[in-house]
């Protein structure tokens, strides 16, 4: 039996962390493979099975994984002044992780329209107004519903929002047309249209946090549940029925940013066999400790590898050949981990009893 000091240590449960920091490393290497690579390897298997694995084990997992526990917060106005917070950490990082092009247009080194690029909307805006909403939507259910009780409200908006968002998402134009004035910013936040720095919309990308929270709330537990193997067992054979579908789409970063329901549907079987199997490695404690150490600080360790990749991109841009990229892909997860490190390793030094 155990003893008390090890029960202990394994109170917190590691598995979410666990899958944020699994997502983190596929991040950098499909982030990697979308900058840096050249057309050659983008368009062969190696770059399609790093565009499919830093699909939904990614950016999917991630919203998922923020909608479980921004559901259960218990101050509407804490969660929304977070959202707000997060979305402005938006603006800041892109303009950090496109320094280098910012520099070298105001200096006319290059030539390019800097506006696309500070407010290209990635997973931090979609973060934030997926905060706001599900404030909004706490609010809504907990102040203004009377036909019902409160959390049967949000219990099953929750529910229903994910796919009825994804099928609006279908339904809105995609004119192809490429507008000038300032609404084309504002409608990259809302829906893809002809805007290319539109990556996370929330159309159909609220689907994922508002799916997350539905499910906590329909399991009333706090930590993510080991399914049944029957669920399982089910969600594998749609994954498997659905897997050519799931490649094509995942591969193809335009429809990956313009998910179907179709997809979507793959995508939550697909991800109950990615739970099902992370949650049978987390038995490996050296990968559990070591994931979930790296998922823990996900959000600087986001913030970190953009900083290096977007600044790097500026000159590497589509340049890399095949045998180089599995370097950069090391290389940036190195020193994205190796700064991140940087403030306990300074804390500890000035800790240190010197004398």
């Amino acid at each position: 039996m155990a003893d008390a000091a090890e029960f202990r240590t394994y109170t917190r449960d590691k598995f979410p962390d666990m899958l944020r920091g699994i997502a983190v490393v596929l991040m950098i290497q499909v982030h990697i493979t979308e900058v840096f690579a050249n057309d050659q390897f983008r368009e062969g298997f190696w770059g399609q099975l790093s565009l499919f694995f830093g699909g939904l084990p990614a950016a999917p997992v991630f919203m998922f994984l923020m909608g479980w526990f921004a559901i259960a917060r218990s101050s509407n106005i804490k969660l929304f002044f977070r959202g707000v917070l997060v979305f402005l950490a938006g603006f800041l990082l892109n303009i950090g992780l496109n320094l280098a092009l910012i520099i070298s247009v105001l200096v006319e080194h290059q030539k390019a329209d800097l506006w696309p690029y500070l407010f290209g909307v990635d997973i931090f805006s979609l973060a934030g107004l997926s905060l706001i909403i599900i404030s909004g939507l706490r609010l809504l259910a907990g102040r203004f519903v009377r036909f019902t009780s409160s959390a049967e409200f949000l219990k099953w908006t929750l529910t229903l929002f994910p796919f009825l968002i994804v099928s609006v998402g279908m339904l809105l134009p995609t004119t192809g047309i490429q507008e000038s004035n300032f609404l084309v910013y504002f409608k990259a936040y809302l829906w893809r249209d002809s805007q290319w720095w539109s990556y996370f919309p929330l159309f159909p990308w609220l689907a994922w946090p508002l799916f997350g929270g539905a499910l906590r709330l329909w399991t009333g537990n706090s930590k993510i549940p080991d399914l049944k193997g029957s669920i399982v067992s089910i969600a594998g054979i749609g994954a498997i029925i659905g897997c050519c579908y799931g490649w094509s789409v995942s591969t193809d970063l335009t429809s990956y940013y313009r998910f179907n329901l179709v997809w979507f549907v793959w995508a939550i079987t697909a991800m109950i066999v990615w739970f099902w199997l992370w949650r049978r490695m987390a038995n490996v404690e050296w990968l559990r400790t070591g994931l979930s150490s790296i998922g823990a600080k996900v959000s600087s360790l986001y913030v970190i590898q953009w900083i290096i990749i977007g600044n790097l991109g500026t000159f590497l841009y589509h340049e890399q050949p095949d045998r180089s990229i599995p370097f950069w892909m090391a290389f940036t997860l190195f020193l994205t981990l190796f700064v991140r490190s940087l403030p306990d390793r300074f804390s500890k030094w000035r800790e240190k009893d010197w004398f």
